[in-house]
């Protein structure tokens, strides 16, 4: 009451004294004050400094604009956190300039050094709350000062050891924070002073519960030093105060500490630093940069402010005496005395009498330069507020619709309407559409404005704020009866590098209100801040989705690094692993599968390596679908699978071979271009180590033996595709292959090629074409002349089938036909321009048989040629395209067998 009364006093005089300055005073520039805190607002601590910072700049007769950031770095500590803020600063200010920067607490004060050049350069620093400061600190920083955080452990020990003499040993309990590490080394280093006395008990990382429970079990000699907060058990963060109270109550323990703003939470007290006093000490630096002091030559202040502080509850409930404390302790909690209580009514009273005077005899004076003045404090205050709720709401309301609604809520209520809405330039459309709006514009939602429709499209034109006090006879009025007891409307753009990206409205309906410049410039204002909170908002949406990005990567390199890519199963790495843990196993059977893809290499040479990705891929399919619940299916290499099943009776291990086979036999029958050859062996063993290496090398004889058993019918079997394949594409029937066999054999007799190369010859003559399966149909198939690209493309055919060949041992003999059964009599074939006899004779026999045969056989895409016509063709190619001895040798052939002349 006395301080009630003495504050009515002073209320009084400062009113009549200083009014007539307030004009003189909102003429000049505000500072512009970031304060950055370590912390979370929910921290005392943080809020004390807060105040203390503003209390010494309003003291300092400085008008300022303080933006608040709240770093929370206890519950987020990490460089990649601090990077992610940087980026959210520098969108948010980037048409911002301040004055100086203040910052609270160590995390703080780093985040300055490592990122102010690059999002404030050339700022001034001021911090405060700084524990475990050296001078190396602010090495190469320029413009740097402050207010340390001193604790004073060693006055608060002894006043501690002499209210309580009994104690032997001070429990400390703390995080793993940067603040509570230096902390700890300051109070280690007073520790030695105390050792004849008491002993330290640390305790990192506790669980507050666990603390707890450790509280409750100290006696009489015991005591806490409260230093750090804690966390529970699920790892969430309790606060200073909620650390205090629990530890406090778990028993009779006296708790003591260094911080003025755990009294009243079950601190005894002892020589405390308080937050307040702390930050308007920092403040007052401030005040002297911001009245032109140069910041180089203010040094910083070693020793905070700190005093001796008590709570008058706890120390009766300890039975402490207050004349023991130290002198000049403050106390708080204290009840009152009568003659406190009396004397304090008596000097509110006298106090109450002036006041009534001094207000009469002001309110006179006051009334007309409160009634101009009341609107714009009100107006002034609203937008400060609403500013400020802003800022602190952005690191917990960043969602784009929430934010939207916010903006319009609180541009209403700037200008006291229930009234708002705000437009965004949709790209797509290339309209205004209304995304937001309040009072009788949230039914308008989805109203689209072109360029010039209306004072918002006209302020996207112009991105100048207009308003308009007589809207009912404007010309840009809308024709839209919702709106209708519009009277007064104010429009200001929302603004992103110049250009116009929105439009805020607010609108007035009772008759007798309206907006003027004041009005104007206020919510401009009040765009800008907008615009960042949009932007901000924007920006968290990408880096959460560029985080979410990063999960899928990281999670698709996860299952890459244990699968294969292909066909989904598990590695080789994945195998070696299962294989390393099983075999650790003491007791139980392990069953190995091996298994070889046959041909492989023939199917993607043939044709082409999708074909055989879809071979691997129904391989895969098939070994799962055979494979039991308590096993795995491996790709171990690039046509190699393995099986791994622990438990496993041998009967159910031959069941599980005999399903594979019968399953690849119905593929096989299902789908005949896409044929499945596969090797498999297995075993089994005890699963030791040893025995698992012998089961392993089992499996793999038992498969090697399979292929080596049933490699010829493979590869006889893929052949038997490939010629599938060829008929399908090559138009050729099976009765003209015979035919070309045939006659090759016949001519090559004719010339006097050895009986031993005749199966040779008739493999040639059936699969001399084979590179075409690497040809697109649509060259195969063209009705026309070929192009000069598609011809460049058809002549591959020939290294191709070179190619096939090679990999098949029933085609390697004829693999140097292939390539050459191009070639021409006069040089002019392909692939190596051979000539005359350099030309194998086996390819100039099948170059005049296909000939023929091509010429009198039909094509979808032309007519045969006719016998009479074929022969005259072949007689004029003689010696240019054809062996000229050759084909006298076949005409002469043709006209003893006197084929069909059609």
């Amino acid at each position: 009451m006395k301080r009630i009364a003495g504050g009515l006093v002073f209320l009084a005089l400062t009113f009549l004294l200083l009014w007539p300055a307030t004009a003189a005073v909102a003429s000049v520039r505000p500072a512009e004050i970031l304060i950055l805190h370590s912390y979370h607002y929910e921290l005392a601590w943080s809020r004390e400094l807060q105040r203390g910072i503003e209390t010494a700049i309003a003291q300092a007769g400085l008008m300022a604009n303080f933006q608040t950031e709240f770093m929370d770095a206890r519950r987020f500590e990490s460089s990649q956190y601090n990077a992610m803020l940087a980026d959210l600063y520098a969108a948010k200010f980037q048409r911002r300039r301040f004055d100086v920067l203040m910052v609270t607490d160590n995390n703080a004060l780093d985040f300055m050094l490592q990122y102010r050049d690059r999002l404030f350069p050339g700022v001034p620093v001021v911090f405060c709350g700084i524990n475990d400061f050296h001078a190396s600190m602010l090495k190469g920083a320029a413009d740097i000062t402050g207010v340390v955080e001193t604790l004073d452990f060693a006055d608060t020990l002894s006043v501690a050891l002499k209210l309580h003499p009994q104690i032997k040993n001070v429990y400390v309990f703390g995080d793993n924070s940067l603040s509570y590490f230096a902390i700890q080394r300051d109070l280690l280093a007073v520790a030695p002073k105390f050792s004849d006395w008491i002993a330290f008990r640390f305790y990192h990382s506790e669980r507050l519960e666990d603390a707890v429970e450790i509280v409750r079990q100290l006696g009489a000699a015991d005591m806490v030093l409260m230093v750090s907060a804690l966390r529970n058990r699920r790892n969430e963060f309790v606060s200073f105060e909620a650390t205090t109270t629990a530890l406090a109550s778990a028993g009779q323990t006296p708790v003591y500490g260094v911080w003025s703003f755990l009294l009243g939470h079950g601190l005894i007290g002892g020589k405390l630093a308080d937050g307040r006093t702390h930050g308007e000490a920092a403040g007052a630096i401030a005040a002297r940069i911001l009245r032109g002091e140069d910041p180089a030559r203010i040094p910083v202040v070693m020793q905070s402010p700190n005093q001796y502080m008590f709570d008058y509850r706890q120390l009766e409930r300890f039975h402490l005496r207050e004349d023991s404390l130290p002198p000049g302790s403050v106390l708080i909690n204290r009840p009152p005395t009568t003659y406190m209580i009396e004397k304090t009514w008596a000097l509110a009273g006298l106090a109450l009498t002036l006041f009534g005077i001094l207000v009469a005899a002001g309110a006179f004076l006051l009334a007309r330069r409160w009634r101009q003045m009341s609107r714009r404090l009100n107006q002034e205050n609203s937008y400060l507020n609403s500013l400020h709720e802003m800022s602190l709401g952005l690191l917990n309301r960043l969602d784009l619709e929430d934010v939207l609604e916010t903006i319009v809520q609180r541009a209403a209520e700037l200008v006291d309407t229930r009234h708002g809405f705000l437009f965004l330039h949709n790209a797509e459309k290339d309209v205004l559409e209304l995304r937001v709006g309040a009072g009788f514009y949230r039914d308008a939602v989805g109203l689209c404005l072109k360029r010039g429709e209306s004072i918002s499209g006209q302020i996207w034109l112009t991105g100048k704020a207009m308003y308009d006090n007589h809207f009912m006879q404007s010309p840009w009025r809308v024709t839209d009866p919702r709106f209708s007891t519009v009277r007064a409307t104010l429009n200001v753009p929302l603004l992103r590098g110049g250009e116009v990206v929105g439009v805020i409205g607010v609108v007035y309906t009772e008759p007798g209100q309206q907006f003027s410049e004041r009005e104007v410039a206020l919510v401009s204002r009040f765009a800008e801040q907008a615009m960042i909170a949009l932007d901000n908002a924007g920006l968290y949406r990408q880096v959460q989705a560029e985080l979410q990005e990063r999960k899928l990567y990281e999670k698709k390199l996860r299952f890459l690094s244990s699968h294969d890519a292909m066909t989904g199963l598990l590695n080789r790495r994945c195998l070696d692993e299962d294989l390393e843990q099983l075999s650790r196993r003491t007791e139980g059977n392990i069953a190995v599968l091996v298994s070889d893809v046959d041909g492989l290499k023939l199917l993607n040479d043939t044709f082409g390596h999708a074909q055989g990705d879809r071979l691997l891929a129904a391989v895969a399919r098939i070994l799962q679908e055979c494979m039991p619940a308590q096993g795995n299916v491996y790709r171990t290499g690039g046509d190699e699978f393995a099986i791994l099943v622990p438990d496993i009776r041998r009967e159910e291990l031959e069941s599980i071979y005999r399903c594979i086979h019968e399953r690849i036999a119905h593929n096989n029958q299902q789908d005949p271009t896409l044929f499945i050859s596969l090797s498999v062996g297995y075993a089994i063993g005890d699963g030791r180590a040893d025995s698992l290496a012998e089961t392993l090398k089992q499996a793999d004889n038992n498969m090697y033996r399979e292929k080596l058993h049933r490699s010829r019918s493979a590869r006889s079997a893929m052949v038997h595709t490939v010629m599938q394949m060829m008929s399908e594409r090559d138009f050729i029937t099976e009765e003209h292959a015979e035919r070309l066999q045939d006659w090759v054999v016949e001519l090559a007799q004719r010339v006097g090629v050895s009986e031993e190369k005749y199966f040779d010859l008739r493999l040639f003559a059936q699969f001399h074409d084979i590179g075409k399966v690497g040809i697109a149909d649509s060259i195969l198939k063209k009705a026309g002349p070929l192009t000069a690209d598609e011809m460049e493309d058809m002549k591959r055919h020939c290294e191709i089938g070179h190619r096939i060949a090679q990999s098949s041992p029933e085609l390697a003999p004829i693999a140097d036909w292939v390539l050459k059964h191009q070639e021409r009599w006069d040089g002019m074939g392909y692939p190596f321009g051979l000539a005359g006899e350099k030309i194998p004779l086996e390819c100039r026999i099948l170059a005049l048989v296909d000939a023929y045969d091509a010429m009198t056989s039909d094509r979808p895409y032309r007519r045969a040629m006719g016998h009479d016509a074929a022969v005259a063709e072949l007689r004029r190619s003689a010696g240019t395209q054809f062996d000229p001895h050759l084909t006298r040798l076949f005409l002469d052939f043709l006209a003893e067998i006197k084929p069909d002349k059609k």
